[in-house]
């Protein structure tokens, strides 16, 4: 059994997702919605994406959990295409969020040396 969604896009390609189980394994997650449901979802991925920003660490990190929390959202078992997905977002997200750590060590052992020669300046 042919397990992608059955759904031809506009340019006559056939969705690659995998279908989900609730419908029958006919369509993906969202090709399986109603079209209101299907706008509206796209509506608030839209609306999520400009509440985050990206010009910061936090708001790529803020922007990386809503899209791993997203890809769980879809809630028609995992599939392998889904599995990697997390993976790699996950992977990229403790990437960042070690590099963040590192820095902010980094900062505090100068500035325990700023105060160090500080210090010394101020005793001669």
């Amino acid at each position: 059994m042919d397990k992608k969604c059955q759904f031809i896009k506009s340019n006559g390609e056939r969705c690659k997702a995998f279908a989900t189980k609730e419908s029958g394994y006919k369509y993906c997650f969202f090709h399986s919605l109603s079209d209101e449901k299907r706008q509206e979802l796209i509506e608030k991925r839209k609306q999520a994406v400009k509440d985050f920003s990206l010009k910061s660490e936090q708001g790529v990190l803020r922007l990386l959990a809503k899209l791993i929390f997203d890809v769980f959202e879809a809630n028609d078992g995992l599939s392998i295409e889904r599995a990697k997905t997390i993976g790699l977002l996950l992977d990229r997200y403790l990437k960042i969020k070690s590099e963040k750590t590192k820095r902010e060590q980094k900062i505090r052992q100068l500035e325990r040396e700023i105060e160090e020669l500080r210090k010394e300046l101020e005793e001669k």
